[in-house]
């Protein structure tokens, strides 16, 4: 049966590879969409991993590297600082979405479902 993973929440994201999730023992999940938005003041790069059980984030398994992000403008509305990703990725048991930025001023915002 399926479930809602955790209530989506805002997670700040680091200079250094970090963990967003993890798959529990037993389940699979399917990330569905993310937002990440700029807070900083200036252009960032971000990467998003989709990481199997015992490996590595790197360029085997980035969904987004070095994706730029531009930095919101108070001049020209069009520009928000925001990137959305939607889509259906699968990840098994003990399988990571990990994150990482150039540089702090990003937060990402992470659903799906959790199946078991």
């Amino acid at each position: 049966a399926g479930h809602p993973a955790d209530h989506p929440t805002i997670n700040a994201i680091s200079a250094t590879v970090t963990t967003l999730y993890e798959v529990p023992y037993g389940a699979t999940a399917i990330l569905k969409s993310f937002d990440i938005c700029n807070t900083a003041g200036a252009l960032r790069s971000v990467r998003v991993f989709l990481v199997p059980d015992q490996g590595t984030a790197g360029t085997d398994n980035a969904l987004l590297y070095d994706t730029p992000i531009p930095a919101p403008s108070s001049s020209d509305p069009v520009k928000y600082g925001i990137f959305g990703w939607e889509g259906e990725q699968v990840l098994e048991t003990g399988a990571t979405i990990q994150i990482k930025a150039d540089n702090t001023g990003c937060t990402i915002t992470a659903s799906g479902v959790e199946i078991t």
